[in-house]
């Protein structure tokens, strides 16, 4: 997220809460959503790179699985007396496939001849209730005709009326071993309508022809126009194994409502097209991809072209924010991370070409100093690049620098490393044995080093030193300054500099100041006739006679971003200005990025207890400050309610409050911090997430200044909970919210 320094990133953890019985799955082995990010080639030079985005369905069927809502509706037609087993054995075979069945499933029966009997609606599965409905379905005898039109229109409106809505799904289970002979005529246009009908209202019949009378075609329509599959047994002995696999089918989901979510630096720009099931908005820099429902074993593959600029190793995606989001299998919503992708940029159409790499990093097909661009750059071996028309040599030995008659030197020494440095010898004060003596003097030509004879140069005028003695960004009353570990800035704040220019041929000389940001943008500087500081580091006590005081101020605007380097430009009375004056490097607008995982890469989990206990989680949340540009966070945490999974059960709802139940503390280097209560968060604070969400509490002390996250600074937060009396059940769909906020 760039440009914006107040609400800079949530995220949201699905908390799977193991209070109490929860069951993962039979194996260890849950149905889900793995996922993986690859870019091809790894390092790229004015090329562009391709990014791959791979979602996979793991894991096995679990006895813990999204709930559904079936009707079994079986043909009890005449017809299925003969041979006298059919009948026999498509009892058999539901009563089967009710076995697959978790106590948070719902089961129904409809059975139909000459007209459609519900014989036991939608129940729960437990024990009790599968006995029943087994019982229900051994006691149905064969005779009449076919009325395939009723049956299916009986079953939708029990689905309909007494089913339960998503993520829930609604299926029927239609056997028959003839055509219809009974119902609203023609025959196929009716009961095609009645199946256009469960579509619409999101029921899947799955339909199975026994033997060699039946309309294949007219079963498979209304297989495909519901989303589900026509199965041919071609006598009753295949029936159970039928049952069986649509069971399987049932509950072989790895998610639901599977979308990709692939966010782009702004660094990166998309290049090609994309598949049909994915779109891009240009505003957000987000591709989505809408992949429905995936099955375990499932697999698919997203890929696209990307240009990067932006040198060095850098992500291709916004991490952790892409991912991919999904309906698990116990229902809840849950986000898994796409890996952190990095592609390393030697070069790119507008990059700033290296000097000394051996690449053509600005894709003009020019390579170090056989580029222009490197006029005056040190290139290879520390050779000085020159221009075409200049008459210096390309050499490690002292060379004359863009045709100036004087080797120049840096504030430390004369070309300390044997090769003409970029700045302009700078006088010093009289009694620095590393400065040219009389220094006031140095216009006659007159004036030697120490150290060699080198003359000073003939013209003094450009010899202004500089000196900041303050810098403020103030945000709500507070010295940014104070917090900030590095120099970044957002869009909107005001540096403020405060600089002492010393001209030690007089004061008078002096004649304004500039800031130079980066290469186009400049800001005058105004004069401070009497507030300075006693001593200027650098420049010792303030002399009036020599020295100016001056206050500068930018504004930082949107579009400036990534490193620029800020120069304090000084003129003299005659508009001389001064070269290679004070420079800073600045990171504006900087993009931020928190890297939020568990302690042991799973879901917030609880200890073992029952209603009335306090229970501990199990492992922790680890966040890691990682934004670019060395951006510090001030941390907070919210959540939201927990809600139950299948009958879990309150008093009065399926719901813990959390900030009745929950508390948390937390560690951030060598801070810790006290069991805090959620009931603390501010319900009217602002959060994005949908559903009930609490504004931010300070994580993990209660003022902004003691929960700083600096840069690669790390942040774990432990859980505990009281497991209120008397809800009983499952309560596992809830996030934990993370949220940064610059300063």
């Amino acid at each position: 997220m760039k440009n914006n320094k107040n609400l800079v990133l949530i995220f949201a953890l699905l908390a799977i809460i193991a209070i109490p019985y929860v069951v993962y799955s039979q194996n260890g082995n849950e149905p889900r959503i793995e996922v993986a990010k690859s870019v091809n080639p790894t390092t790229v030079n004015c090329e562009h790179a391709t990014v791959t985005l791979n979602a996979y369905g793991r894991g096995q069927p679990s006895v813990e699985h999204n709930p559904i809502d079936v009707i079994l509706i079986i043909d009890r037609s005449g017809s299925m007396n003969t041979p006298g087993t059919k009948i026999a054995d498509a009892k058999a075979a539901a009563q089967v496939f009710i076995t697959f069945l978790a106590d948070t499933d719902k089961a129904g029966l409809v059975s139909y001849s000459t007209t459609a009997t519900l014989n036991q609606g939608l129940l729960f599965m437990d024990t009790t209730n599968k006995a029943t409905l087994s019982s229900t379905i051994d006691g149905l005898t064969a005779t009449g005709t076919t009325n395939i039109y009723e049956a299916i229109s009986t079953s939708n409106n029990e689905l309909i009326t007494n089913g339960r809505t998503s993520p829930v799904k609604k299926v029927e289970i239609l056997l028959t071993d003839g055509v219809p002979t009974a119902g609203p005529t023609p025959y196929e246009t009716n009961i095609m309508t009645m199946a256009s009908n469960a579509a619409a209202a999101g029921i899947t019949i799955y339909t199975i022809g026994l033997g060699q009378d039946v309309n294949p075609t007219l079963l498979a329509d209304i297989a495909t126009t519901t989303g589900g599959q026509y199965y041919f047994a071609p006598d009753s002995t295949a029936l159970q194994q039928i049952y069986q696999q649509i069971a399987e089918t049932l509950f072989n989901t790895a998610g639901t409502s599977v979308a990709i979510n692939d966010i782009l630096p702004s660094y990166v720009n998309l290049v090609s097209s994309l598949p049909l099931e994915c779109s891009y908005d240009d505003v957000t820099r987000e591709i989505s991809c809408n992949l429905g429902e995936m099955k375990i074993g499932d697999e698919h593959t997203i890929n696209f072209d990307v240009n990067v600029e932006l040198m060095g190793n850098n992500r291709v995606n916004v991490y952790p924010d892409s991912g991919v989001n999904y309906v698990n299998y116990l229902g809840s919503n849950t986000f898994v991370e796409f890996p952190e992708t990095l592609v390393t940029v030697t070069g790119y159409q507008g990059a700033t070409e290296i000097c000394d790499d051996g690449i053509d990093n600005d894709c003009d097909q020019l390579i170090d100093c056989a580029d222009s661009d490197c006029a005056g750059q040190t290139g290879p071996g520390g050779i000085i690049c020159c221009g075409i028309d200049s008459d210096c040599s390309q050499s490690t030995t002292e060379c004359d620098y863009f045709q100036r008659k004087y080797c120049t030197r840096d504030e430390y020494g004369m070309c300390s490393s044997g090769i003409c440095l970029e700045d302009f010898w700078s006088c010093g004060q009289v009694d620095d044995v590393d400065y040219c003596n009389n220094c006031n003097h140095c216009g006659d030509g007159k004036c030697n080093c120490e150290e060699t004879n080198v003359d000073c140069p003939k013209d003094c005028t450009n010899v202004q030193k500089v000196c900041v003695w303050g810098r403020d960004i103030v945000v709500n009353g507070i010295n940014i300054f104070d917090v900030r570990m590095g120099q970044y800035a957002f869009a909107g704040e005001q540096i403020k500099f405060n600089i002492i220019v010393r001209d030690l041929k007089g004061a008078e000389d002096i004649g304004y100041v500039k800031l130079q940001i980066g290469e186009e943008e400049e800001v005058l500087c105004n004069p401070l006739e009497e507030e300075h500081p006693g001593i200027c580091n650098g420049l010792g006590e303030f002399n009036p006679d020599t020295d100016l005081a001056f206050k500068c101020e930018l504004t930082v605007e949107p579009q400036w971003y990534d490193e620029t380097e800020i120069t304090i430009v000084v003129y003299d009375i005659n508009n001389n200005p001064t070269v290679g004056g004070h420079k800073e490097t600045w990171f504006f607008n900087p993009g931020i990025s928190l890297d939020l995982e568990t302690s042991d890469d799973q879901p917030i989990r609880f200890e073992k207890g029952g209603p009335g206990e306090i229970v501990h989680s199990l492992n922790r949340i680890i966040v890691r400050n990682v934004g670019e540009g060395g951006v510090n966070l001030w941390m907070y945490m919210a959540g939201t309610d927990f809600y139950g999974i299948g009958v879990a059960k309150c008093p009065e709802t399926n719901k813990i409050d959390i900030e009745d139940w929950m508390q948390f503390q937390a560690w951030s280097g060598t801070i810790s911090g006290d069991w805090i209560k959620m009931s603390e968060y501010n319900e009217n604070g602002v959060c994005s997430l949908s559903g009930t969400c609490y504004g931010g509490i300070p994580l993990p002390g209660n003022a902004p200044l003691d929960n700083i996250l600096t840069n690669n600074g790390i942040l774990e937060v432990q859980f505990k909970l009281e497991y209120p009396m008397p809800c009983i059940g499952k309560f596992g769909a809830a996030s934990i919210i993370i949220i940064g906020k610059a300063i």
